[in-house]
């Protein structure tokens, strides 16, 4: 991970940290379904592509993302692209 993505990172752990309360703590990794877990439904999804994008300043590309095959954090991490706005939007940032 690069300095961006542990921000995203740091980010999405401190927003989702209550929701964390309910499950125990050695469950969550970042590849596990927070989905499944029940940790985050569509709504949370939005309120933390909003939050991420606003603080970070990079953009959210749902391209790839497939809410079936489970959401984690490394998958949401890696569906934040370049500066919102810019060209470099469509390119990743040498995520895994």
């Amino acid at each position: 991970m690069n300095q961006i993505d542990d921000s995203i990172l740091l980010i999405l752990v401190r927003a989702l940290t209550p929701k964390f309360a309910a499950v125990h703590a050695s469950k969550i990794d970042p590849d596990t379904n927070l989905i499944k877990l029940g940790l985050i439904d569509s709504a949370d999804l939005l309120e933390l592509i909003v939050l991420v994008e606003s603080e970070v300043g990079v953009e959210f590309n749902p391209e790839g993302l497939d809410l079936e095959e489970g959401l984690t954090l490394r998958r949401l991490v890696s569906a934040f692209v370049g500066p919102v706005g810019s060209a470099s939007a469509g390119a990743t940032l040498g995520r895994r």
